[in-house]
């Protein structure tokens, strides 16, 4: 079992390698130049990789999808040429939401530390004009 992991690490490494060349190197859609491949999960046998992306630009996610799926079959073509897999993984692009929450939460953090700065910067200068009017 531990093996297998490994493996299905290695070959999720080579895979997202691959289709990240794929997409800045052979692809002539210029929609797919858009996405970030975030990771790459592969299936216990190895027939399928699912592939998480993201994108800068979230109204273009459905034509970028469309242009995916379009795209699937050459990379998975490019894949097998460029890789000593026995078995080429059926690729499935997924869009990946998780990042967008995160951004906000990142966001929101750094909000909440600027206020924080200012926050703490004014009572420094007031207690600096307490102390000087003492």
């Amino acid at each position: 079992m531990k093996n297998e992991s490994k493996r299905m690490s290695r070959v999720s490494d080579v895979i997202q390698r691959l289709v990240v060349e794929a997409l800045l190197r052979s692809a002539q859609d210029p929609r797919l130049q858009l996405v970030t491949v975030l990771s790459v999960d592969v299936s216990p046998d190895l027939k399928r990789a699912d592939v998480y992306y993201a994108l800068n630009d979230e109204e273009k996610s459905h034509a970028v999808q469309v242009a995916l799926d379009k795209a699937s079959g050459f990379i998975r073509s490019e894949i097998a040429k460029r890789s000593a897999l026995r078995v080429t993984p059926k690729i499935n692009f997924l869009y990946d939401v998780s990042h967008r929450a995160a951004f906000k939460i990142n966001t929101l953090l750094n909000t909440l530390d600027h206020e924080s700065l200012h926050s703490s910067a004014d009572h420094d200068e007031e207690m600096d004009e307490q102390c000087v009017a003492d």
